[in-house]
Order: structure tokens, then C-alpha cells, then sequence
């Protein structure tokens, strides 16, 4: 069993990252490769979208070897929102 702690967020903060304080979201999936760990999470409002990292948006830390490793289509990402 795992319990998950919550932390208040300032809004600005929250906004700035694309999440809604106090917001419920589910777990889709927990992933690894190349020496990385990605939360996939799902946003039922689907209203804002992730900005931080490893967001559609972060050409950096989405290496070529990284979309690869995590089926990563970003430019696919980039057209459609599903939360």
C-alpha cells in the first residue's frame, strides 16, 4: 500500500506548470528507461495542460533515445490534448 502526501501549492505556481491545485488526477501508468522515471497522469477536466518538465513542450529532456524508449511521439503530443 502507498500513501500519497499533499502539499499545498500557491496557485501561481500551480498555473505555471499547467496543474489545478487540490485536483484529483489518475495514475495511468509508471514508467522507466535510460535511467528515467515518467508518471503518466491524467487530467479528467483535461483544461490545462503540463508545462514542466518532461511536458510536449521540453525539446531538451526529450532526447531522440527517450521518445524512443517511451513510444514519445512529441509532434503528435503537440496537436492534441487529452488530458
Amino acid at each position: 500500500s502507498h500513501v500519497l502526501m499533499y502539499r499545498p501549492m500557491e496557485e501561481s505556481a500551480a498555473d505555471a506548470l499547467g496543474l489545478v491545485p487540490t485536483h484529483a488526477y489518475a495514475v495511468l501508468q509508471v514508467r522507466a528507461a535510460c535511467g528515467v522515471q515518467l508518471l503518466q497522469l491524467k487530467n479528467p477536466w483535461a483544461r490545462k495542460r503540463w508545462r514542466g518538465a518532461f511536458s510536449v513542450f521540453d525539446r531538451q529532456r526529450w532526447t531522440p533515445e527517450l521518445r524512443k524508449a517511451f513510444g514519445f511521439d512529441q509532434q503528435a503530443s503537440l496537436q492534441q490534448d487529452n488530458g
